[in-house]
């Protein structure tokens, strides 16, 4: 999927809500194990970094999201809250 696209299907998911819109969490980095990314909804081989962010309990957040290097790099761009 091209970056573009990607970032736009980032975009229009946080704004649905499907992906948290905040910027403080955790992040771990391990080897891709299959599973699919939250923002772009492919697949995370084990040739590839898997990125595990967990955002803080308190917003009412999802649990753990799995995310390719690339799309958690375009998530972080597109996850800024506006300022009050």
């Amino acid at each position: 999927m091209h970056r573009y696209a990607v970032r736009q299907l980032i975009h229009a998911r946080v704004l649905a809500g499907e992906l948290p819109s905040r910027h403080e969490h955790q992040l771990l980095e391990s080897q891709g194990d299959g599973s699919h990314c939250a923002c772009c909804s492919q697949s995370i081989n084990a040739e590839q970094v898997l990125y595990e962010v967990t955002v803080p309990p308190a917003y009412g957040e999802p649990g753990p999201l799995s995310m390719h290097v690339a799309c958690y790099s375009l998530w972080r761009a597109e996850s800024v809250l506006p300022m009050a």
